[in-house]
């Protein structure tokens, strides 16, 4: 809800929005049901070509798109937005933003998008949500969630910053990372536990990927951690979010509590950071 805030909507609104979700107040769909999988899974068997990890599972496009104009007081982004995605076509993570952008400075690496665009992109869940197509000029590119590989966006801050200062453009001689990691391991998600493994073998692979893709994930972000420790003028702040149960944050049922605790936990941990600021 990072771009709805920054397109003039209320804190109290983006709550709400939590709230219109966990009571199926609306059509938004985080998360596909154990049939939504399985008929996918079936269509791939039975249609050559229709991969499940290029079409998705679900469609959140249409419902986000609405949710964000019932709240959104402006056209454009009060303040600088930028969303990562992953570029399936080129293979490589982008930044999307709907900022001005130097071409000749950030390459390929920054790239100018429209607010829904950019979100709608960095929203698609690999595996569990449609892509987002963007077309530009005579190509059309295919993006996911930049997730796939940067789990917390730390190396694409790091690297912005690096040619920020190189040319002129901030002035700040540090920088701090504020990195919070909303995604729950695949593994943990319950509807991998609820599918009908013994039909479809294909499910049961599922999962064992699913295991091997939170392996890999924790490796990145070690590795990206790693990388911006070696610069003495970058640092990482982690803030947590609560420990809630077995759930996790692509069950609706998580919102309530979630709110209520980070009300108060975030603000604790924020505090502390302040208190021990140089």
């Amino acid at each position: 809800m990072g771009m709805a805030y920054a397109l003039g909507a209320e804190t109290r609104e983006i709550e709400d929005f939590g709230y219109d979700l966990w009571q199926k107040r609306n059509d938004f769909q985080v998360r596909p049901s154990a049939l939504d999988v399985t008929k996918n899974i079936l269509l791939n068997l039975l249609v050559p070509g229709a991969a499940i990890d290029q079409k998705g599972f679900i469609d959140v496009r249409e419902s986000m798109r609405n949710e964000i104009s019932k709240v959104a007081r402006y056209t454009k982004p009060s303040m600088p937005v930028y969303a990562l995605t992953y570029n399936m076509d080129t293979k490589r993570n982008e930044v999307l933003t709907p900022n001005k952008v130097s071409k000749s400075m950030y390459g390929d690496f920054i790239k100018h998008s429209s607010a829904i665009n950019s979100i709608l992109a960095s929203s698609a869940i690999p595996v569990l949500h449609i892509p987002r197509l963007i077309r530009r000029g005579q190509a059309t590119h295919t993006y996911i969630d930049g997730s796939l590989f940067e789990e917390v966006p730390l190396a694409s801050i790091y690297r912005k910053w690096l040619i920020d200062r190189q040319n002129g453009l901030t002035k700040t001689k540090r920088l701090h990372i504020l990195a919070i990691n909303l995604f729950p391991p695949l593994a943990n998600i319950h509807f991998f536990g609820r599918l009908p493994t013994k039909p479809f073998k294909f499910i049961r692979l599922l999962g064992i990927i699913t295991n091997l893709v939170d392996l890999a994930r924790r490796c990145r972000i070690q590795e990206q951690l790693q990388l911006i420790e070696t610069d003495s003028n970058a640092s990482i702040i982690e803030i947590n979010l609560p420990k809630l149960s077995r759930r996790n944050c692509l069950d609706p049922g998580i919102i309530p509590p979630a709110i209520a605790k980070s009300k108060t936990m975030f603000v604790k941990q924020l505090l502390e950071l302040e208190g021990h600021r140089p």
